[in-house]
Parts: C-alpha cells; structure tokens; sequence
C-alpha cells in the first residue's frame, strides 16, 4: 500500500502484528515523522476494515468508517504540515513554524487517542502511539506545564 509516497506494505488478512516498530520514541511535535503517521494508520487500518467488511451497514460498521476518516484527515493535515515545513525551513517566521508544529502535535494527539483502544493488542507500538505534550525540547524548557496532555498511551 502505498500513502503519500511512502510504500508500507500489504494490509490484506486479519490484523497482525506491526512490521513497522518506532526507532525513536515521539516525545515531542518536532520527533513526528511521516513514518510515525504511516505506522499509525497501517496497525489502524485492518482493525476499522474487519468492522467495515462484516457488519456493513451497521452502527459499528458506521462508527469505523467515521474513525477512519478522521484518522485519516488527521493525517494528511500532519504529512502536509511537515511537507510545508520541510520545504521553507528559511521563510518560516518563527510564530510560523509554532503554528505549524502546534497542528502537527493536536492532529498527531488525536491520532494516538484514537488508537488508545488497540494498546493491549499485538503490534500496537506503546512506544511510538502515544500523545506528545510539548513541541519540542525548548517548548518543554520554557514551561514544562505548557501543552499538558491528560491521557497516556
């Protein structure tokens, strides 16, 4: 399957465990990568499909395609954020780039809230789904209060 142009493999069969485990543990919005968002929706995807593909028409069934397509709006909002980021790191006031990464961190907190109901299945990466509460390392050191979030992974 390819999303943006990052190919992450098949999503064909019952959910499995995630071949895709983080390298580095999100700890702020400036540590969300592309991959950190593919992996997200990669462990997602099958559970929402199973819903989809045998209670068609259900309120369940109904309930996960509303989920994934908030997941998935979520999403595209950060790989275009990181996109604009990326390729005007020089033009970028730096209010800009606060903004930018401010999104990036809301759009990414309602990604791991969304998957906080998977964290006890397998291949649901604790390290790497999970909320971020600061911006980055500077934001955490300029008030460590700012950003708080009150569920964890």
């Amino acid at each position: 399957m390819v999303i943006g142009t990052t190919t992450i493999g098949p999503l064909i069969g019952e959910p499995q465990e995630s071949t895709i485990m983080s390298v580095i543990q999100p700890r702020y919005a400036t540590d969300i990568t592309v991959a950190d968002v593919n992996a997200a929706i990669l462990f997602l995807h099958p559970w929402l499909e199973s819903e989809l593909d045998t209670r068609n028409g259900t309120p369940g069934a109904r309930f996960a395609d509303a989920l994934d397509v908030l997941v998935h709006d979520a999403a595209t909002r950060i790989r275009l954020q990181l996109d604009h980021v990326a390729s005007r790191p020089d033009v970028l006031s730096e209010a800009d780039r606060l903004n930018h990464l401010t999104a990036v961190r809301d759009d990414w907190n309602l990604i791991a809230a969304a998957l906080r109901p998977w964290r006890h299945v397998p291949g649901f990466d604790r390290a790497r789904f999970r909320p971020v509460r600061h911006l980055s390392a500077a934001h955490e050191v300029e008030d460590p209060g700012r950003g708080a979030v009150n569920r964890t992974a």
